[in-house]
């Protein structure tokens, strides 16, 4: 493998060109490390027949699994609450949803900070404002 810089491929793209094509394969090296691989089109169609081959083993692997009951399905807030999770916490949690008993924490609801110790609105707090005070407020 060949390692050039941005500039080295914007100045001799031809001859990185023929290199890639002689089947070379060529990094091109960036800053933060968001580096590049240049390589044939052949390269390229094998290692995608290659993911797709491993991702039907994967796929037919996990099928099996839900047909004989041994996989578990997680919802969004059941990831997200694993996030915060111990090893040991996961395992148990994985343990009660085969058994069928996990159930998410509770959050507790929250009461707005303005609406404590607010005593109740009387029913008139809702009735139409006179007419003298819509004229005052321009309405």
């Amino acid at each position: 493998m060949i390692v050039l810089k941005t500039v080295d491929l914007r100045n001799d793209f031809k001859k990185v060109s023929d290199l890639v094509n002689s089947g070379e394969k060529v990094l091109i090296s960036r800053p933060r490390n968001e580096n590049l691989i240049i390589l044939r089109e052949s390269d390229y169609n094998d290692l995608e027949k290659h993911n797709k081959a491993n991702y039907s083993t994967v796929h037919n692997d996990s099928s099996l699994k839900v047909a004989e009951g041994t996989s578990i399905t997680l919802t969004d807030e059941e990831i997200d609450e694993i996030e915060s999770m111990t090893g040991e916490e996961i395992k148990s949690m994985i343990g009660k949803k085969r058994e069928g008993i996990y159930q998410l924490k509770q959050k507790p609801t929250r009461m707005m900070g303005f609406v404590k110790g607010v005593p109740p609105l009387p029913d008139s707090f809702f009735d139409p404002l006179p007419e003298e005070e819509l004229q005052l407020w321009g309405i």
